[in-house]
Parts: structure tokens; sequence; C-alpha cells
């Protein structure tokens, strides 16, 4: 949204209780004017990374009071620059895939397809349980090879199983950690309670 003067305006802060915690919005819909908030004429497409839309579009505060609802009016136009401008943009500059690892992707979105159309829920449920814990064993800065875990301990070790149960036997009691001390209590009574 644009001020008369072209300029951006600040977020919009709402008092919402007594604490010194203040809600704030950037909603294009707070700008109009009331309890002393700036009025924004016109809507501009923009984006968190910084970019903002060149085509301005004129904001009909009398149409968005007549509907008493600001998602029924049409932004249609700042959206389409931000959809089609600049998204567009940033995936033509994105990473490219190698293209046999697309294909093979393809390939699996649309076997995942099928399965669905065929309620296969489990089995999409553990194919993507797999890719899950494949993509775990090969991010970047993972250091440990990939043979070097058991296939699956990292799905059930995420379900909460004991760590000195996961990948193989409990360590000699001299190196596990040891058990908390637990102090007796005291039992109150009818007279009170126990020196």
């Amino acid at each position: 949204m644009l001020l008369a003067d072209g300029s951006e305006p600040g977020p919009v802060y709402f008092d919402l209780s007594s604490g010194s915690f203040f809600h704030e919005s950037i909603g294009w819909w707070h700008y109009d004017g009331t309890m002393r908030r700036p009025t924004s004429t016109s809507m501009r497409g923009r984006c968190a990374c910084g970019w903002r839309g060149e085509k301005t579009y004129p904001i009909d505060w009398e149409k968005v009071h007549e509907d008493d609802d600001p998602d029924v009016y049409d932004t249609s136009g700042p959206y389409g620059d931000w959809a089609l401008l600049h998204m567009d943009d940033v995936a033509d500059r994105a990473l490219k895939l190698p293209e046999d690892l697309a294909g093979l992707l393809a390939q699996v979105r649309e076997r995942l397809d099928r399965l669905l159309d065929e309620d296969e829920y489990v089995t999409v449920i553990k194919v993507a349980d797999e890719l899950e814990e494949l993509i775990a064993g090969v991010r970047p800065g993972r250091r440990q090879a990939p043979h070097a875990r058991t296939r699956g301990v990292h799905a059930r070790d995420r379900r909460g199983a004991r760590h000195d149960r996961v990948g193989g036997p409990r360590p000699p009691r001299a190196l596990r950690a040891p058990r908390p001390l637990t102090l007796p209590t005291r039992r109150r009574t009818d007279e009170g309670p126990l020196p």
C-alpha cells in the first residue's frame, strides 16, 4: 500500500490489552484512516525479500466499506504482479536440478499420485517416511556415512524409542548415567508434619 505522497507506511500497531505487547500488521485493509491510522490511496505488489511492483492500483475505500469485508475487494492486480513478475523471475534464477534427478522425482510424484488414487494411504506414508530418512542422511553438513547407521533407526528414534535400545546393545553399567537420587518425603499426620 502507498500513501498519497507515494511512500509506504510503517506497520499499524494495535493495543489489545494493558500489557507491553502490541500486535502489528501491514495488511492493506488497516490503512483506511480510522483510529489515527494513515490512509493508503493505492497498493502495489510487494514481497518480504524487498521486491516492489512498479504498477500501482487505486483503492476505492467506499467499495471496501460498502462490502464490509476486505477479502471481497479485488486485489488480483498486485497479487498477479507478485506471482507473475516476481515469483516467475525467482524461479528462473533458482538453481536447476540435474535432468536425471528431476526425472526421477517426477516419477516418484507420479507413482505416489497413483497410490493415492488406489487408496494406498499407508504405503504413501511409508514412502514419505523413507524419503524423509533419505534426506536426513544426505543433508549438507552431515558427516556420518550412510552405511554407518542401521536402516530405520532414525525413524524409530523420532517416534520416541529409547536411545539405549536403538542402534545396538545397552552400554555397560559403568558407562550409564546414574539414576537420580530420590529423597524420602515427610508425611503429614493429623498431629502435623513429622520432624
